[in-house]
C-alpha cells in the first residue's frame, strides 16, 4: 500500500468513527428537560455547513463520491443535532410561558426581548444548581457534587 492508500484509509475510519461520536451528544440533547441551553447551535450549524461545504467540493472538484459520503453522513448527524436543540428549547421556551403566563422572548423580536433572552440562557443552568446548594459551606465535596450537578444537567437527568 502507498502513503495514499493509509491516508485514504485513515480518513474513512476516523471519519466513519466521527459518526459514532455524535451518539452521546444526541442522548445529552434528547434527555435534556431545561431547553439544551449548554449545546451551541451555532457551532453545529457552522459544522453542518462546513461538511456540506466538502461534500459539494467532493463531487464537484475532485469527484470523489466516497468521500462525499462520509462528509454527508456527518452532516445529517449535525443537523440532526441541531434540529434536536431548536426543538428542546421551543418546547422549553412553551413550557415556560404557560407557567409564567407570557410570550417566551424566544418568540418576541423586540431588541428587548432579544436581549433578556440572551441574558438569562447562561444564567438558567447556574440557578438550578445553585437552588440545589444553597447555604452550603465551601469543601471539596461541596464542589465534587456541584461538578456532578453539572454533568446531569447537561445530560437532562438534573430534576
Amino acid at each position: 500500500m502507498t502513503l495514499a492508500d493509509y491516508s485514504f484509509t485513515a480518513f474513512t475510519v476516523l471519519n466513519g468513527a466521527r459518526i459514532v461520536a455524535y451518539l452521546p451528544q444526541i442522548v445529552c440533547v434528547h434527555r435534556d428537560r431545561a431547553g439544551a441551553s449548554s449545546v451551541s447551535m451555532m457551532t453545529w450549524g457552522m459544522f453542518f455547513s462546513a461538511n456540506m461545504a466538502t461534500v459539494f467540493y467532493a463531487l464537484a472538484v475532485i469527484g470523489d463520491r466516497i468521500m462525499a459520503g462520509v462528509f454527508a453522513a456527518n452532516a445529517v448527524f449535525c443537523i440532526a443535532i441541531f434540529a434536536l436543540t431548536l426543538r428542546k428549547r421551543i418546547a422549553h421556551a412553551w413550557r415556560a410561558s404557560r407557567t409564567d403566563g407570557h410570550m417566551p422572548p424566544v418568540f418576541s423580536f423586540s431588541p428587548a426581548g432579544i436581549r433578556e433572552w440572551l441574558f438569562r440562557l447562561p444564567h438558567r443552568m447556574e440557578d438550578r444548581i445553585a437552588a440545589r446548594h444553597a447555604g452550603d459551606r465551601w469543601s471539596d465535596a461541596v464542589e465534587r457534587e456541584i461538578n456532578r450537578d453539572w454533568q446531569d444537567y447537561r445530560c437532562g437527568r438534573l430534576h
